[in-house]
């Protein structure tokens, strides 16, 4: 059986409320981000990032830029109140 713990709020409220030493809370938090079970089994908190390629270089004015997709709201009731583009 491999010892584990579920969070550093867990772990820690499990042990403080058995035991007191000096500087409990960092060791504690110290410990947890550092176990080595939990790094092998933790799942990937990024998503693969696509690759940048730079733009071409052109001259001034050639090349031009519309941005189709703003503003883009970030709330519920923002998309509620949103009215569909026209185009």
């Amino acid at each position: 059986m491999i010892p584990s713990h579920q969070s550093f709020d867990r772990t820690y409220e499990s042990v403080s409320s058995k035991y007191y030493r000096p500087k409990m809370f960092s060791q504690i938090r110290d410990y947890v981000q550092n176990c080595g079970s939990c790094q092998q089994a933790k799942q990937p908190s990024h998503s693969a990032k696509a690759p940048l390629y730079p733009l071409p270089s052109v001259s001034t004015c050639e090349l031009w830029h519309k941005d189709i997709l703003g503003p883009v709201t970030t709330t519920r009731e923002k998309l509620a109140r949103r009215e569909p583009p026209t185009v």
